[in-house]
């Protein structure tokens, strides 16, 4: 749309102010970057700054001059005002998000909320337009229903499988410092022996820079992107794939998702690295309705669920971690088809010579900046940590992981030690007599106690935290979920060193059948061939 002679569409102002905000965010955050860089000459410091305030300022203008023709109809109180249909229309989306998933609230109730928990009449309608969308999962009755598939279970391709030059877009860096980042490393590490790999990212931690060789050494080339928006630039991988001829490229996070077009001819598949809008509904649940706390999770939900859920349906296939991640978005969205691979562990570097466990020791390995993380620890912490304590006066606590400072000030002990980031998680879990995942929130995959497995360390679990992995209550590994539960069984395994040896060597088994990345690899590269022969 060149310019207003018409009445501009709800869509149009949106777009127009999004982008607006986007573009002054953009300049501050490149200002900023550049104030703060320690390597820059006066002269290039010059330039640099011109051209990012001559960038920023003409185009400023530009899309202030449009935004300035529309000024009468943002001042109409009118333009602010639901409509009775879309309100109707908004009140169905809820039933249905929220009904589908077994909450049953007063819905009018809900969407009256919702709208006055906004102050600005354009987050209404902002708000509103990302609601509308949601009513995809109403309109496809006559949709041909997809299937969800175990990518292990799929039938070996006839076709040979071709040498792919696959483009990582990850949002989080590959690095053993998240979950996730984990396993898109181990992923690019063993597909690199087969494949021409690239990586475009994000990488917002200092501390990740130490990684950034190991990670050059398996790929042909790596985008480093160290401004959110920057990475958001789907002109930018358009450059990438020209430049070396991609065929397969892999979207890992939501945030990943602004770089996707379609681009006929490359295979494009995104990975439910955990369900986000599942995870937000859990939380929904133990939320007393209608409260602050309540509506906020909710606005959340919704806008992450439009993220996952109408955003990815154009991909080439959608891939979830559990069976569990997948059947919640079937559930919602019955239409199109949805993959399942789960995490595993390059086992040829836990191949490692195994150690004696030290009597009494404890570990539990989690980044702290994923929330579930946070709460897993403070609900051992708060209620189960004090009856160990009482049975074991010389038990010793290990974490280690990312981020310690959000969660160490509320657990003071001496007993307790936080080891923070560390080069190396396996010598630490070797210590633990029985290590533990105590999560009791969060979707996805948890390979945490896949690693501990795979060093022969038996654990105690809650449900959440061994979902969809094929451990064995009572033989890998003890399964509890009440605080009193846990305890117990904890207080079982610390006092009985042979079952821990015995249970960790059963877990290890389990882990060399079903988790290894070259394993899960095979699956997935089979995948790239029916695929391949799909779309021919």
């Amino acid at each position: 749309m060149n310019n207003f002679d018409q009445q501009p569409t709800k869509e149009d102002l949106l777009n127009e102010y999004s982008q607006l905000h986007d573009e002054y965010f953009k300049f501050k955050n490149e200002v900023n970057y550049l104030l703060k860089s320690k390597t820059w000459k006066i002269s290039s410091f010059l330039m640099s700054l011109f051209s990012i305030v001559f960038g920023f300022f003409s185009n400023f203008k530009y899309k202030w001059s449009r935004l300035s023709q529309s000024y009468n109809y943002l001042r109409n109180p009118e333009y602010y005002e639901i409509k009775p249909e879309e309100r109707e229309k908004g009140i169905k989306i809820l039933n249905f998000i929220l009904g589908k998933n077994d909450i049953n609230v007063d819905f009018n109730k809900s969407f009256d909320l919702l709208f006055n928990y906004f102050h600005s009449p354009l987050e209404k309608k902002y708000f509103l337009s990302v609601l509308m969308k949601l009513n995809i999962l109403l309109d496809s009755n006559s949709i041909q229903r997809g299937k969800i598939e175990i990518l292990s279970d799929l039938k070996k391709s006839k076709t040979n499988q071709k040498r792919n030059t696959i483009l990582f877009v990850s949002s989080v860096f590959p690095s053993h410092l998240h979950g996730g980042g984990l396993r898109v490393q181990n992923f690019i590490k063993v597909l690199s022996k087969r494949n021409n790999i690239i990586l475009y990212t994000y990488l917002d931690q200092e501390e990740q820079y130490a990684y950034l060789e190991k990670i050059r050494s398996f790929c042909e080339d790596v985008y480093i992107f160290r401004n959110m928006n920057e990475f958001k630039n789907s002109n930018h991988v358009d450059s990438v794939i020209k430049k070396h001829k991609v065929s397969v490229i892999h979207y890992e996070w939501i945030d990943s998702i602004p770089n996707f077009k379609k681009r006929n001819s490359i295979l494009q598949i995104f990975t439910y690295m955990e369900a986000v809008s599942l995870r937000i509904l859990m939380n929904l649940k133990n939320q007393i309705p209608f409260s602050f706390s309540w509506l906020k999770t909710l606005i959340l939900y919704i806008v992450n669920l439009e993220s996952e859920i109408c955003q990815t349906i154009d991909f080439n296939s959608r891939i979830a971690v559990t069976q569990k991640d997948a059947q919640f978005f079937y559930n919602l969205y019955p239409y199109q088809n949805y993959q399942v691979l789960n995490h595993g562990i390059t086992l040829e570097e836990f191949t490692i010579e195994d150690k004696e466990f030290e009597i009494h020791t404890i570990v539990f390995v989690g980044n702290f900046n994923h929330t579930p993380n946070t709460e897993a620890i403070l609900f051992f912490f708060n209620k189960i940590w004090e009856a160990i304590k009482l049975q074991f006066p010389d038990i010793k606590l290990i974490i280690v992981g990312p981020n310690p400072e959000l969660v160490s000030h509320h657990i003071i002990d001496k007993n307790i030690s936080f080891m923070g980031s560390v080069p190396d998680v396996r010598p630490y879990i070797q210590k633990a007599q029985v290590c533990i995942a105590p999560l009791i929130s969060g979707a996805g995959l948890r390979g945490k106690v896949i690693e501990y497995a795979a060093l022969k360390r038996t654990f105690v679990a809650t449900s959440i935290a061994v979902t969809d992995l094929d451990f064995i209550d009572e033989k890998d590994f003890y399964l509890a979920d009440s605080p009193e539960a846990f305890a117990k069984r904890l207080i079982e395994l610390l006092n009985d060193t042979e079952k821990c040896k015995k249970f960790g060597e059963s877990a290890y088994s389990s882990v060399i059948k079903k988790y290894d990345t070259s394993v899960l690899i095979e699956h997935l590269e089979n995948y790239y061939s029916i695929l391949d022969n799909e779309s021919n």
